[in-house]
């Protein structure tokens, strides 16, 4: 429940914050333990500043299977979409008259 509710969110939140968000259905002593674990599982990051914690889903990672885009592929696609704009604009103004 919490993280999920952390990876939908993928913000900080300090444990009285995700507390009220919840709606009370986890004690501030449980929610503590439960999001040290998921930090020591590395599912979380924490940021410490003085007594405050803030907790925050870690960062959603990439297939690796991708491969980087160079600037003659997105010269590419910058001038397809371009012309599928100008098609568009010609259509809603052929469709108009």
């Amino acid at each position: 429940m919490i993280l999920e509710y952390m990876k939908k969110e993928y913000r900080p939140y300090g444990v009285t914050d995700l507390i009220l968000n919840l709606h009370n259905k986890v004690n501030k002593t449980m929610m503590t333990k439960l999001l040290d674990d998921m930090v020591e599982e590395q599912k979380l990051i924490v940021k410490r500043y003085g007594k405050l914690s803030f907790y925050c889903y870690s960062e959603l990672k990439c297939d690796e299977n991708v491969k980087p885009i160079d600037f003659e592929t997105l010269g590419a696609l910058k001038q397809e979409l371009g012309e599928y704009e100008n098609d568009s604009a010609e259509h809603k103004k052929s469709k108009s008259n």
